[in-house]
C-alpha cells in the first residue's frame, strides 16, 4: 500500500498491474542514475495515469529536478524529464509537420491514420505525444514526437489513411493551432442537473426562436423513444411453413364434388380410387378394433369374440330364410 511520502496530492492509486509497477521501478533507476553520474535522462511521452506513477516514484525517490514536457503548454501526454542540478539540459520532444496534398476523391487523413502511420513503423506508443490538427487547413496536421524518432518517422513516412503525406520538420507550431477551434460558452440557469433538463436548456440556446416548454417536450419523447427501443426485445420475423400433404385417405374427409347443371348427371368415382377408399377404410376400423381391446382382459376379450359369432350365426340364419321364402 503506498504511504503518504508517495505523492503530493490525495487520492493517489497504487500500481494495479505489472506494467505500472514496472513504470515505477524504471523511474526510480532513472533518478538513481541522474543523481550519481550528473546526467539528464527521460522517459518517453507518459499518459494522465503514468505521470501520476512516475510523480510517485520522484517523491519515493527524494527528487526534486524533474520536469513533465509535453511541447506545448495543454499537452495531454508528456515526457518525464530528470535534469539534475549543474547539468545541461536536453529538449526531448521535436515537432513534425504533416501535410496531405490535394488530390480529387481521395478522404482527408485523421488523428486515426496519422497514429495508425506512426505505429506502422515498429514504434511504440510512447514515442508519440499529441496530435494536433490545424483548424484553418484540414490537410494539415502537427505531431508531438520524441527528438531521436523525429528523422526516422520523416523519412520512412509517406502515407496515411489511403492519402499520400509530405512531412517535415518545423521549430515551432501556429499560435492558431495551439489554440485549437474557438468554442463558445454560455451560461444557463436550470432546476436540477437532470440530463434532459441540461439539453434542453443548450437546446434552447441554440434555437433562440423555439419555447423552452417545446424543446423539454422534444427531448422527452426523444428519450422515451430511446427507452421503449431499449427494453423492447428482439423480434425475429416468422416464415409460414406449407402445410404438409395429408396421405391418409381414412382421415380425409372425401372432398365434395363441385357444383354442376341439373341437366348433367354427377360423375361416377373410378374403380381404382373405390378400392383404394375401401382399404383405408377397413385399415382404420381394424386399427379402431385393436385399441378397443388393448383394455380388456383375456375373460371380457373371449365373452366378445362368443357374442360375435352368435351374432353372425344369427345373421346367416336369417339370410337363409329369405334365400327360402
Amino acid at each position: 500500500m503506498a504511504s503518504s511520502s508517495d505523492t503530493r496530492t490525495r487520492g493517489f492509486v497504487p500500481p494495479q498491474n505489472e506494467d505500472e509497477r514496472f513504470l515505477m521501478r524504471r523511474v526510480e533507476e532513472l533518478c538513481r542514475t541522474a543523481m550519481q553520474r550528473g546526467i539528464p535522462r527521460a522517459t518517453g511521452f507518459l499518459s494522465d495515469r503514468e505521470q501520476a506513477l512516475a510523480q510517485a516514484a520522484l517523491n519515493r525517490e527524494g527528487c526534486n529536478f524533474a520536469r513533465f514536457q509535453g511541447g506545448w503548454p495543454d499537452a495531454e501526454r508528456k515526457v518525464l524529464c530528470i535534469e539534475p542540478p549543474d547539468s545541461w539540459p536536453e529538449e526531448p520532444v521535436a515537432v513534425l509537420h504533416f501535410t496531405a496534398p490535394q488530390q480529387g476523391g481521395s478522404a482527408v487523413p485523421g488523428h486515426r491514420d496519422y497514429l495508425g502511420a506512426i505505429l506502422g513503423l515498429g514504434l511504440d506508443r510512447a514515442c508519440l505525444g499529441d496530435i494536433l490538427p490545424d483548424p484553418a487547413d484540414a490537410r494539415s496536421v502537427y505531431a508531438f514526437v520524441l527528438e531521436d524518432k523525429a528523422d526516422f518517422i520523416a523519412s520512412n513516412l509517406t502515407e496515411a489513411g489511403r492519402s499520400p503525406v509530405h512531412v517535415e520538420r518545423c521549430d515551432a507550431v501556429p499560435e492558431e493551432v495551439l489554440r485549437g477551434p474557438e468554442r463558445q460558452t454560455q451560461d444557463a440557469t436550470v432546476p436540477s442537473l437532470r440530463a434532459d433538463t441540461v439539453l434542453a436548456a443548450m437546446m434552447l440556446m441554440a434555437l433562440a426562436g423555439c419555447s423552452k416548454g417545446d424543446v423539454t417536450k422534444e427531448v422527452n419523447s426523444g428519450l422515451s423513444d430511446l427507452k421503449a427501443q431499449a427494453a423492447e426485445p428482439a423480434v425475429e420475423p416468422q416464415t409460414e411453413t406449407p402445410a404438409e400433404p395429408k396421405t391418409n385417405a381414412a382421415s380425409e374427409p372425401a372432398s365434395e364434388p363441385a357444383s354442376e347443371p341439373a341437366s348433367e348427371p354427377a360423375a361416377e368415382p373410378e374403380p381404382e380410387a373405390t378400392a383404394e377408399l375401401a382399404q383405408g377404410d377397413d385399415a382404420a376400423q381394424d386399427t379402431m378394433y385393436e385399441g378397443a381391446l388393448a383394455g380388456l382382459s383375456e375373460e371380457e376379450i373371449a365373452k366378445l369374440a362368443l357374442a360375435e359369432e352368435e351374432s353372425g350365426e344369427r345373421q346367416s340364419d336369417i339370410g337363409a330364410e329369405d334365400s327360402v321364402d
